[in-house]
Order: C-alpha cells, then structure tokens, then sequence
C-alpha cells in the first residue's frame, strides 16, 4: 500500500509536471493536493506509535489569502496494532490482542500560514473531520460482530469525530506552479475503539501519528481582469459611502487620463532580449540626435555664408 501510494503521487507529479509547463500564468487560486501518509497507531495494543501503515488523501487547497487558506480532504486508509501480552483489567471472553482498521476520513480545516513566499509556504493547519472506521482480528472479521471480545452489552461504534493537527510546508515551482509538500500531524478521534478495546482498556483514546508527502496541481487560476474590476469596484463603493456620510470630498477630473501600461510585448521579453533591445533604443537615439546636430551645423553655415553675401553687397 506505501509502494502503491508512492507510485501514484511520483506518477501524477511527472505527468502534471509536463502538462503545466504550457499553462498560461496568472495567480494560483485552487490547488489539487494528492498525497500518500505513513500512519503509526498508539492506544491499549501499542503503548508508543509504532506498527506503520499507509492511506491514501485527495484534496483541495484554497491558495488565495496571505495567511489563511481553507482545505478540504478525503482520507482512506487503515491503523494496525498487536501486543500479545496485554493486560486487560477484566478480559473478556475473547479479548483480541490484535486488530486492522481501515478507516475512511472527511475533513475540514484551514492552514494558519507563518511564511508566505512566491516558492516556500510553511503553515499550521488545525482541521475537523468524521471517520468511519471497521476493526478486524487475524482472521480480517469484523470485531464489531464479536460481542464476546467486549463487556456485556458494550457495543463497537464505527463513526467518530476528529481533529488532526498538522504543521506542513510546500514548495512551488515557479515555471510550472507545480508544487510538493510533506505534513506531520497527529489524528486525534474522539474514540477508545479504533482497537475495539473500550471499557476493559487503560481509558486513553486511541491516536495516530501522520507523516504525510503531497503533490499539489493547479486547478483554476485568478481572473486578474475580474478581481482587478472587483476591486475597484469595492473601492467605489467604499467611497461612495464616506461620501455620502460627509468624511469624504473627491473632485472627480473628467479629464485625467490613466498612466500609460507597459506594453504586453515588453513582459513577453527575456533579461538578455530586454538588454539588446535597449542597447538599440539607445543607438537609435544616438543617431537622431547626431543628424539633428548635423542639421542644425548646416543651417548655421548657410545663414553665415547668406549674411556674408549681404556685407559684400554693401561693400559694393
């Protein structure tokens, strides 16, 4: 499942990664995150994380805001644990001293980002999820059906609520937008029964240890043009209302006009492009302004020798 997970992402990154290569630039406003985990449980059959086992997570990433960017993701995985010494306060009949849950996860959070760059993005991320989760034995049985590896009448729910925790970072790839990204978080359910071990266990809440890696794909892209209209629009809007309220008094010119953009040409160019296309505006200057020194010589001379022609008449 680790090797499969892996594989997928390696796969997606590459293949992505030649496909974004054409894509027209313009800010990132949602990203599709793809990621494989490494999962450790600890609970009443593992008193430390330990026994790895792997998940699968597809979600989405808003990339718009400075500092908070609202996350949406689906989980699927499983959390294995065994201790064949366990010391059950009052065992069961059957007390399991084993289990496999698989689990499926849908969660909601918002990353908190500390540092915002045009590559590097390092956050916080707190989330709220629900997990439907199926315990196993040995033998891959439901222990949810086993009633006689619980107390009487203790019965094995198998949907939860959670909130993982994560720090994270992500780098973006500037000629692509493309980007990768690695998580530690801890999951948090609020469940002693993800080993199907509740009433007779030591009473702590069983948790799990997430090392996450994640490739990110744009998805849609800001409409500069949009927002830029939207903007002014607020903007307007903004100082229509101070108008109206009497803290604000613009003189509107009709006839100011806008500061002239930058050719679209120029932003196509590159560093060394640029560099000769200066060098020939500024050799083309040169030369207009030698020709009008020389023409202005010229006309020197001609109005000397004319007023020189006129003295000899006079002479005459």
């Amino acid at each position: 499942m680790k090797i499969n997970s892996l594989g997928i992402i390696i796969c997606f990154f590459y293949s992505y990664m030649s496909f974004a290569q054409t894509a027209e630039k313009s800010p990132i406003d949602l990203y599709l995150q793809v990621s494989g985990s490494m999962n450790a449980y600890k609970g009443d059959l593992s008193p430390a994380y330990q026994k790895w086992s792997s998940a699968f997570h597809v979600g989405l990433v808003s990339f718009r805001g400075r500092w908070l960017n609202p996350t949406a993701s689906l989980s699927f995985g499983s959390l294995t644990g065994q201790k064949t010494d366990y010391n059950y306060l009052a065992p069961p009949l059957r007390a399991n001293t084993f289990f496999k849950t698989n689990f499926a996860q849908l969660s909601l959070g918002v990353r908190i980002n500390v540092i915002k760059t045009d590559n590097i993005v390092a956050y916080f991320q707190p989330n709220v999820g629900i997990m439907r989760f199926t315990p196993r034995d040995i033998r891959n049985e439901k222990l949810a059906d086993k009633a006689e590896t619980r107390t009487l009448g203790e019965t094995l729910p198998t949907t939860t609520l959670t909130f993982p925790l994560n720090i994270g970072a992500m780098y973006r790839f500037k000629e692509s937008d493309v980007a990768i990204g690695a998580e530690i978080g801890i999951l948090n359910p609020m469940t002693k029964y993800l080993d199907n071990i509740g009433e007779y266990g030591n009473g702590n809440r069983d948790n799990s240890l997430q090392i996450k890696l994640s490739v990110y794909a744009p998805l849609t892209r800001i409409d500069a043009e949009a927002e830029k209209q939207k903007q002014a629009e607020k903007k307007q809007r903004r100082e229509e209302w101070l108008r109206k309220q009497g803290l604000l008094d613009i003189k509107t010119d009709e006839n100011k006009t806008p500061n002239p953009k930058v050719k679209t040409e120029d932003k196509k160019l590159t560093p060394a492009q640029r560099k000769r296309q200066k060098a020939k505006e500024k050799a083309e200057k040169e030369k207009k302004k030698k020709a009008a020194q020389k023409a202005k010589a010229l006309e020197k001379k001609k109005s000397e020798a004319k007023k020189k022609k006129l003295q000899e008449k006079k002479k005459n």
